[in-house]
């Protein structure tokens, strides 16, 4: 078994998103398989998540540390929107993280709805990785991190790690999931209104 490569999937997303994309971070995710989520602006719709997959290639320094040619990448859901990345950004700014982890903290049916949510976003991170590329993260000893921990990587269901990760999972389930999301959704929408369109 090559642990220089893997299989991945196949990259489902058009030229004009992925122009898009590259617009707003400046580069193209060599794990992107998809897009997850859409906002509208103007009369057309812009990019806000995209959908990763759970290994990432980069045969190159990253972020001045030397990487391995393959390594795990937990965070699936990825916010792209550089205008939502702002407006949550400031949310954090403004000590609304901290607020949101006491709310969350004080509330067995939020922590119980949060559980589900990191568990769903597990599952669906395992799920997507081919039986070949299952072999090498076994091999590797990468299990942990794709198959167990939650959303974003994030290994205590109770910790607020970052609204952005959180946000991206519900625009990415269509509302559907993530009651931190779910909130940070509630205080944006005094900002902007986002009506996520899944792919």
């Amino acid at each position: 078994m090559d642990e220089t490569r893997h299989e991945g999937l196949a990259c489902q997303v058009n030229e004009d998103d992925a122009a898009d994309i590259m617009e707003q971070l400046g580069f193209i995710p060599n794990n992107l398989v998809k897009v997850a989520s859409y906002i509208p602006k103007g009369d057309k719709h812009q990019v806000a998540v995209v959908l990763l997959y759970p290994l990432k290639s980069d045969l190159q320094a990253y972020k001045v540390k030397q990487r391995t040619a393959i390594e795990p990448f937990p965070t699936i859901y990825w916010l792209v929107s550089k205008d939502l990345k702002a407006r949550v950004s400031l949310l954090e700014s403004q000590g609304k993280l901290q607020e949101i982890q006491h709310k969350l903290k004080h509330s067995v049916q939020a922590l119980e709805s949060i559980k589900s949510s990191h568990e769903q976003y597990a599952s669906m991170r395992w799920s997507m990785l081919t039986e070949n590329d299952k072999l090498l993260v076994e091999k590797m000893k990468w299990k942990y991190p794709l198959e167990d921990v939650g959303i974003g990587g994030i290994q205590e269901f109770t910790y607020v790690k970052c609204l952005h990760v959180h946000y991206a999972h519900y625009l990415a389930s269509d509302g559907k999931e993530n009651i931190i999301g779910r909130w940070v959704q509630e205080l944006l929408d005094g900002q902007i209104s986002p009506v996520s369109q899944r792919c």
